[in-house]
């Protein structure tokens, strides 16, 4: 969901920063390079992690119904209704409470009573 604009000028930002620690001398070159290199193997993990699980949900989902029978689409709702997340609805605070000056009291309606 994110623009390619914003990829492109992270690594940019990325790649100046490496050139004025290091290409300029300003700090030690090998701890800075050493450091980047190993920011970018652990977002190099994260995003394989995140691809084993894009791939391994989907087919434990299909191997889950396979079988079923009448039982599938009965199995199939339950299983979107639990992976689906709405928001619950809020709680109206009502006006005399709202005038409390204690939030505690304000959640729990005990003022002014």
């Amino acid at each position: 969901g994110i623009p390619w604009f914003w990829h492109f000028t992270i690594g940019a930002a990325l790649a100046m920063v490496t050139w004025v620690l290091t290409i300029r001398g300003r700090g030690e070159s090998a701890q800075v390079v050493g450091t980047l290199l190993g920011v970018f193997v652990l977002l190099t993990i994260t995003m394989a992690i995140g691809l084993f699980i894009s791939i391994m949900f989907p087919t434990i989902f299909a191997l889950s119904i396979r079988g079923l029978g009448p039982l599938t689409g009965r199995f199939i709702a339950r299983i979107d209704a639990s992976l689906s997340t709405t928001p619950r609805p809020t709680r109206r605070v009502s006006r005399r409470s709202a005038t409390c000056s204690s939030r505690v009291n304000a959640t729990f309606h005990t003022c002014g009573s």
